[in-house]
């Protein structure tokens, strides 16, 4: 995880966005509502107050994946108890894989 923080310090800082650790999870938590850079989203748990939300963002040509959340109400996450875990943060490849459904005739 040392590695990808460091690139993304760096890619935090040459965007003018700070490259404190804080810096960091709130520039990914804003990618993750970008369509842009969304490569992949899905929610992975549903609580009261706010889904828990697995993405992956493309940032140059690496994809970072980490848990984020959106809430089911007007309020934002952090102001109904949901906390951003750094740890969930890590480096992926895209792998694609076929799916075979069967439709009634």
């Amino acid at each position: 995880m040392k590695e990808i923080m460091e690139f993304l310090r760096q890619w935090c800082i040459a965007k003018g966005r700070g490259g404190e650790d804080n810096d960091i999870y709130d520039t990914l938590r804003e990618l993750a509502t970008d369509g842009d850079y969304i490569a992949y989203k899905k929610v992975v748990d549903v609580y009261r107050h706010w889904n828990d939300v697995f993405v992956v963002v493309r940032i140059e040509d690496r994809y970072i994946g980490f848990r984020t959340a959106n809430t089911t109400g007007d309020a934002i996450p952090f102001d109904k108890g949901w906390e951003f875990d750094p740890s969930t943060i890590a480096e992926y490849v895209p792998k694609e894989i076929t799916t075979t459904i069967y439709l009634k005739k």
